[in-house]
């Protein structure tokens, strides 16, 4: 029973680690397809990080597809 709280404390650190290098990312195409496939395991709180990452993104096209990626899983008043 120990083991179940590791397991999701290790997957929080790697999409909390996975995030943050996904910022580095300079392709936008790159950039908008990790954060489309991140979005799933985000948690709340690193949910408005994404955002801002895909508010970041310079290619109108790139920057929508992480938008709508990320818009299922946010909030009604993250969406505004």
């Amino acid at each position: 029973a120990a083991l179940a709280h590791v397991r999701p404390a290790a997957e929080r650190a790697a999409v909390r680690e996975a995030l943050r290098e996904t910022v580095a990312i300079r392709s936008h195409l790159v950039r908008a397809w990790v954060l489309e496939k991140l979005a799933p395991r985000l948690t709340p709180d690193l949910l408005p990080l994404a955002v801002t990452a895909a508010d970041e993104i310079g290619d109108l096209d790139s920057r929508c597809r992480a938008l709508a990626g990320l818009a299922p899983y946010l909030s009604i008043g993250q969406r505004e």
